[in-house]
């Protein structure tokens, strides 16, 4: 069974993330504040550009929390602090959408 993860927040981190665990076969939804990059995401797909070559990754995404449906197995959060409590207070409201979060800051710290 592939693990449902989702990804907040779809800029350069969250964006090529998404699209790399989407053409693993993960089941893979974005939530953004970006109307129109979201309404892109699902159709034609995320742009991604990769040693030359360009192509079109579909991606569930969402502009709004409360059209995330049922439990993640994890939800990476690929924000600019500045932007964390506006991104996750939704989250928080609706119910958590996992139990393990991981913060880019996070997986800076863990990589470095």
């Amino acid at each position: 069974m592939n693990e449902r993860i989702l990804v907040v927040g779809a800029g350069a981190i969250g964006g090529v993330t998404a699209a790399h665990l989407a053409r693993a076969g993960h089941d893979v939804a974005v939530l953004d504040a970006n109307t129109e990059h979201v309404r892109l995401m699902n159709a034609p797909g995320l742009r991604f550009d990769e040693l030359g070559a360009t192509s079109h990754i579909p991606i569930v995404a969402t502009d709004n929390a409360d059209n995330l449906e049922g439990h993640f197995d994890y939800a990476l959060l690929t924000l600019k602090a500045p932007y964390l409590e506006v991104a996750l207070a939704p989250l928080v409201r609706r119910g958590p959408p996992c139990q393990d979060l991981v913060r880019h800051s996070e997986a800076t710290e863990i990589t470095h």
